[in-house]
Order: structure tokens, then C-alpha cells, then sequence
């Protein structure tokens, strides 16, 4: 299904009946990273998914962390859903902080997986900046192979399955707007003093073997 949100056409889907359950995905993927969840929270809430723009079946917009929570306002306002559980995996992560921090008043809840309230340090800035160059100058088949190992656990990586589907998605998403998703997550802001501001029942996921952001972290 596609929307118009803020000028451009925005893939989504829902499927379920119930308490609205918002999901955004990961860096560099798409919607279909949760087909797994889908499958199960469906059974029990209307969950709602889209790919970020210039990924999946998206057109191509802006792509900022805030750009991101302002897509998923606008699509609960085209589903005319009032207030949602609202949750994402890493890049997701991010725009759910920035969705509660802009839209408060809508939330019935967080779910944030594998991600982290503080903004980039200056070296991680300049660790995403090296990753767009070699982007641009490689393609994201290439770069597939560098995020891969750091994406999915020992055991997943082994999975052909598992790793290959989140291989597809990576090599799948244009080269430029990898770049310009990265320099979005250098750039975006720290949400650490949002934190005590929180007041809806949120639900924090941290893999064991996540290696970029931590259990540590997630306490």
C-alpha cells in the first residue's frame, strides 16, 4: 500500500486488528525486516509498518531521524489512528525517540530494540562519514559485506536464511541514500534528556550479541 505523506509516496502495510502497534525499521533495510513479528504481534494489534523514504517501495524525501517520526505521524493520521504503541530497531530506535519528543501526546507506548538515547561522539560521526565515502565509491553490495557480521548474531550469520534476507535488503538500498542515512544518524540529536520526560510503558530489547549497542546501554 501506498500513502502521500508531506508531497511523496510512502510504502506501508498493516495487517492485524487492535491496539495500534507503529514499527521502524533498521539501517539500511526495510519494512519486511519484521516479517517475522508481524506474523506474531498481528495476531493480537493492528500493527503498522513502512519503509523509510528511498528504501523499499518508498520514494525517495528527506531521511533525517526526525523526517522518519514525522512519516509515521502522517501515516497514522492517513489510518486516522489518534494514539499508538510506537517502537523501532536501531535507526527505528532513534525515530521513536524523536517521535516521543515531537508527538507526546500520541503515544500509548515505546518498544525500543537495540538502540541508544546519546547522540554520536565525534569518532562515530566520523566512522559513519567513512562508511558513506566507501559507499558511494563501492556500492552497497560492498558495504553489505562490512555491516553484515555486525547486523546478525553468530548463529544467524550461519543461517543462509536469516543473513541472506538482511544481505538482500542492504545490497538493495541505493548507494546514495545509504550516505545520506548515515550522515541523518551522525547529525542526530541526543535524546538522553528525554528519558525522565517518558511517562507511557516502554519496552526496552537488547540482543546478547549486539555488538554496537549494548545491554549495558539498554540498562
Amino acid at each position: 500500500m501506498q500513502a502521500t505523506i508531506g508531497g511523496r509516496a510512502v510504502s506501508y502495510f498493516v495487517e492485524g486488528q487492535g491496539t495500534p502497534v507503529l514499527l521502524m525499521h533498521a539501517f539500511p533495510l526495510n519494512q519486511t525486516m519484521f516479517e517475522v513479528q508481524l506474523r506474531d504481534f498481528s495476531r493480537i494489534a493492528k500493527v503498522i509498518l513502512f519503509d523509510v523514504p528511498g528504501l523499499g517501495q518508498s520514494a525517495p524525501g528527506p531521511v533525517g531521524i526526525d523526517d522518519q517520526a514525522r512519516i509515521a505521524a502522517g501515516l497514522l493520521d492517513v489510518l486516522k489512528i489518534d494514539k499508538a504503541i510506537v517502537g523501532g530497531v536501531s535507526m527505528g530506535g532513534y525515530a521513536a525517540f524523536s517521535f516521543a519528543r515531537i508527538f507526546p501526546e500520541r503515544l500509548l507506548g515505546l518498544l525500543l530494540a537495540d538502540t541508544r538515547p546519546a547522540a554520536d561522539t565525534a569518532d562515530a560521526r566520523a566512522g559513519r562519514q567513512k562508511s558513506a565515502d566507501f559507499v558511494l565509491q563501492n556500492g552497497s553490495a560492498e558495504l553489505a559485506k562490512q555491516l553484515l557480521p555486525k547486523f546478525v548474531g553468530a548463529a544467524e550469520l550461519a543461517d543462509e536464511r536469516i543473513a541472506g534476507n538482511v544481505r538482500q535488503m542492504i545490497e538493495a538500498a541505493p548507494p546514495k541514500v545509504v550516505a545520506d542515512l548515515l550522515s541523518a544518524l551522525g547529525s542526530r540529536r541526543d535524546s538522553t534528556d528525554l528519558l525522565s520526560m517518558i511517562k507511557v510503558p516502554t519496552l526496552v530489547i537488547c540482543g546478547e550479541e549486539d555488538a554496537i549497542t549494548t545491554a549495558a546501554e539498554a540498562r
